[in-house]
């Protein structure tokens, strides 16, 4: 578990975060809520010697290419060397996940390759 502590000492109040959820933690004080938010990134991968491409999203976007550089992601074991992309980025894992899901539909995937080209 990853501990957070507020911004006042005097405070005893403490965020805990679960690095596996990435929650938003929220630990009240009167009057007010103190929130630690999470930036997620859609990121797009393309293979540079064929049409390979991979879309996905984390919130650190320097630990997620170290796996994939190192061969630790199923998906793109097999990729080679490929150039990387930020997409878009927003605060909520479910905004990040929907985002994710339409760049990896048809849609989503014309609209890059408009980009792209």
């Amino acid at each position: 578990m990853l501990t957070l502590p507020l911004l006042f000492n005097h405070w005893p109040h403490r965020l805990v975060v679960s690095p596996s959820r990435r929650r938003l933690a929220e630990a009240e004080t009167p009057g007010f809520i103190f929130s630690v938010y999470f930036m997620y990134y859609i990121y797009l991968l393309i293979n540079e010697t064929s049409d390979k491409t991979y879309i996905g999203f984390t919130d650190n976007v320097e630990r997620r290419i170290r796996e994939h550089r190192n061969k630790k992601v199923k998906s793109t074991k097999n990729f080679g060397k490929f150039k990387g992309y930020i997409i878009n980025k927003t605060n909520s894992i479910k905004q990040a996940r929907e985002k994710e899901k339409y760049y990896k539909s048809t849609s989503g995937r014309r609209k890059l390759k408009i980009f792209f080209e």
